[in-house]
């Protein structure tokens, strides 16, 4: 379940923008919430449904497209996308970095995951994932630069390292820098 999606440097969309299901402490309509818990038992209220409006050119399409371009860009290992869908009113920001993070719940736990692009450059610079508690703690899971490096908490997870990291431009790189280490 999505509970928060960010993003920035996108298409019309310059600073950093947030679509958050989660539910403020006002409780007119609680048949509107879902309450989920975290890893430690802790439970958040969540929207079931939101609205989202503004007027023409306000950005509300290019929003949509920055959440399927990120999801396109994690799912497939080169995605087609054009060099230009960074924040072109301002040239200075074709060599900043776009950013997208998502909040999510999946089996009674709460992850962030999120990453940044050069979209001129098509060049992943970081790469995160961990979990996330109510209380405000967080769990990391990896982190990857843009250098290649990477630290992985495989201990607590059980997860296949080839499968963490956006494959565009950098996974060759890492995998040459793992062996030259071991």
């Amino acid at each position: 379940m999505l509970l928060s999606f960010r993003c920035s440097n996108y298409r019309s969309i310059r600073d950093e923008q947030e679509l958050s299901m989660i539910a403020g402490p006002t409780r007119n309509l609680d048949n509107q919430v879902y309450t989920i818990k975290d890893g430690h038992g802790d439970s958040i209220s969540v929207l079931k449904g939101a609205l989202i409006f503004g007027a023409n050119g306000s950005g509300k399409s290019n929003f949509f497209k920055a959440l399927r371009f990120s999801t396109k860009l994690i799912i497939r290992d080169h995605p087609d996308f054009e060099s230009t869908n960074y924040y072109v009113m301002d040239p200075s920001y074709a060599r900043k970095p776009s950013s997208f993070e998502y909040e999510f719940e999946m089996k009674g736990h709460i992850y962030r995951y999120g990453f940044e692009i050069i979209l001129s450059t098509k060049t992943v610079i970081s790469e995160y994932l961990s979990e996330v508690f109510v209380n405000g703690d967080d769990l990391s899971i990896f982190i990857r630069g843009e250098k290649g490096g990477c630290v992985l908490d495989a201990n607590k997870y059980d997860v296949e390292e080839a499968s963490l990291f956006i494959h565009y431009g950098r996974r060759e790189e890492f995998y040459k820098k793992a062996e030259n280490t071991n």
